[in-house]
């Protein structure tokens, strides 16, 4: 599998270096590519700090030598490849042409715990992403609490229109993480889970063999969001996967979605199947 590691040289650098190692001891024959972008999003018209980008783009390949250097030495599997790369451009055109022209399965990159209104005056590097991507993201908290090597997954599902897509795609992600499994649906009586979903997901694990054990949860939330962080008290979880689905450009921009939500407020690791 080739994993993209977004590299933003922020202080919580070492938590994301630290599960891109994780995912590395679990898969032999991985390769992970790091990736950091000097982001042309501040460019001005001034010819010093256009002058200045070339020298960033150095600084930072210079750095991301020790970086690989820092994860190859805490990977047991001698197999796994590390690139690094660094970019000038625009984080979203960056990481989608990188992503398409090397064949990436799997993007991991940090997020920031700031509040909506700053989000809103400023933007944020991992909604861009989140929005423009294709492949599924995994997003590490930069307060996260302590990951479990042997924890679940916790697989958030509701109906959705192009379900075998989404649970085709989740499959394969989590096959490769190898985690134990819990499905979660939160269901009232207007919200009953259609069984041709769950009857899916049955006979497609089945078809790729995966040796994860999983459990069905149907659970009754007045909020979603609470309903989620008393599950989390339950189980040792290492990752919260979500679904986003497709909206048109009118919604993404004025509906803050459920997953856009969860990604700034929930303090584990979170999968975003795309």
């Amino acid at each position: 599998m080739n994993i993209l590691c977004l590299y933003d040289f922020s202080r919580s650098n070492e938590k994301l270096l630290n599960y891109a190692s994780h995912l590395l001891d679990q898969n032999q024959k991985s390769e992970l590519h790091i990736l950091h972008i000097v982001s042309m999003q501040m460019v001005t018209t001034e010819i010093p700090y256009a002058l200045m980008l070339d020298d960033m783009k150095l600084a930072a390949e210079n750095t991301l030598v020790d970086v690989a250097y820092t994860v190859k030495s805490k990977n047991k599997n001698a197999e796994n490849s590390i690139k690094t790369i660094v970019e000038i451009g625009t984080i979203p055109g960056t990481v989608n042409t990188y992503v398409q022209t090397n064949n990436i399965d799997l993007i991991i990159m940090n997020t920031h715990n700031k509040s909506n209104w700053f989000y809103r005056l400023l933007g944020s590097a991992s909604e861009d992403v989140l929005h423009t991507s294709h492949v599924p993201i995994v997003f590490v908290h930069t307060n996260d609490m302590e990951l479990y090597a042997e924890g679940r997954n916790l697989f958030l599902i509701d109906n959705m229109k192009d379900y075998k897509h989404y649970i085709d795609r989740f499959l394969q992600i989590n096959k490769f993480l190898d985690y134990p499994l819990d499905i979660l649906h939160f269901e009232d009586d207007e919200n009953v889970l259609d069984p041709m979903i769950q009857s899916y997901f049955d006979q497609k694990y089945k078809e790729t063999g995966c040796t994860f054990h999983y459990e069905w949860v149907f659970k009754k939330a007045d909020d979603l969001y609470v309903g989620i962080e008393e599950q989390l008290l339950l189980e040792k979880y290492t990752l919260v996967s979500f679904v986003k689905e497709k909206y048109d450009a009118i919604s993404e921009m004025f509906i803050q979605s459920t997953t856009t939500l969860f990604l700034h407020k929930l303090p584990l690791p979170i999968l975003v199947i795309k």
